[in-house]
């Protein structure tokens, strides 16, 4: 994409500090809050234990240089955030957008109880680039690189292939709407302030992405998690769509079928062309005409995403 090369230009003028911000115009976001992604730390030598209770994911299998995709939700099943995860500088990280990152923090540290876990909202922000324009900046000494890589100021990883972030403390905060673009390509999902507790994770497919564990113990939320999978009961899932501009479309915006909601906006970014989007639909509506307004007429049109999603009951 177009954007990773600003972005890439934007990392060569901050090592040089230059504060230019670069921005690619062809990307519009309808978005009205901070679309900014930030990150909120664990520390305490049971932060992994700690984790382990929390998130859908496996938490034990978490190694340096292997960045694993999680949810964490209510009692209900229901996500709060969906997450990359990362261990670096003795913390774990989970990024996420950064609308969402004092309520999870606090919401977080009501369950640590006396674990030896501590949890703030970093002050590191997070710059969408390329993979190149990190090598040059972290300079790893290992020349097989794979979609992670780190120095003690850096933190480069890619949610998908050319969506790579680079964690670092003199980052000047950027708009991600680039970055989001590739992962709604992608059927990455995140979770925003207005879909907060709409989802359980199989609507976001992170069962297809490998973002929850069916084996490991328990967790908040898990007994719903581990019901739904265990009964086939997956109505909803998120699917790829592509609209024309006579919309804009927000994360929570309904989508309809026949006047009738039929699901809900996950993400969405505005090109110059159309609007991508992710959203949660109803299965048994697939088949029908599916739009964002009531009346009809902004009609979505389907677009595959790179893995395999049910298609029906």
């Amino acid at each position: 994409m177009t954007a990773n090369l600003h972005h890439g230009k934007r990392l060569q003028a901050m090592s040089n500090n230059d504060s230019t911000s670069i921005d690619d115009p062809s990307i519009k976001t309808p978005l009205s809050h901070n679309t900014t992604l930030g990150a909120v730390c664990i520390s305490g030598s049971e932060r992994l234990n700690f984790l382990q209770g929390q998130l859908t994911q496996d938490v034990a299998t978490l190694k340096p240089g292997t960045p694993l995709l999680a949810g964490w939700a209510n009692a209900k099943g229901r996500l709060l955030c969906v997450t990359w995860l990362f261990e670096w500088q003795d913390q774990v990280w989970l990024i996420m957008p950064a609308e969402l990152c004092a309520g999870v923090a606090r919401r977080l540290s009501m369950f640590v109880l006396r674990a030896d876990a501590r949890i703030t909202v970093s002050e590191h922000t997070l710059l969408p680039t390329d993979r190149q324009a990190a090598i040059d900046l972290i300079k790893p000494e290992d020349t097989d690189i794979s979609i992670c890589f780190y120095s003690d100021n850096y933190f480069y990883f890619e949610a998908a292939s050319g969506a790579g972030l680079l964690l670092g403390s003199n980052n000047e905060a950027a708009d991600m709407a680039d970055w989001r673009l590739t992962c709604i390509r992608a059927g990455l999902p995140l979770v925003w302030p207005a879909t907060a507790e709409s989802f359980v994770p199989q609507m976001l497919n992170l069962d297809l992405l490998n973002g929850i564990s069916f084996t490991k113990g328990c967790y908040v939320g898990q007994e719903i998690v581990a019901r739904t999978q265990n009964l086939g009961k997956i109505k909803r899932r998120m699917y790829g769509f592509t609209s024309e501009l006579d919309h804009n479309c927000n994360p929570g915006d309904p989508v309809y079928s026949d006047g009738k909601q039929s699901g809900e906006v996950v993400d969405a970014v505005c090109t110059d062309s159309q609007n991508e989007l992710l959203a949660v639909i109803r299965i048994e509506t697939l088949g029908a005409v599916l739009s964002l307004d009531q009346a009809g007429k902004d009609t979505l049109t389907r677009r595959k995403l790179p893995y395999e999603i049910p298609e029906s009951l």
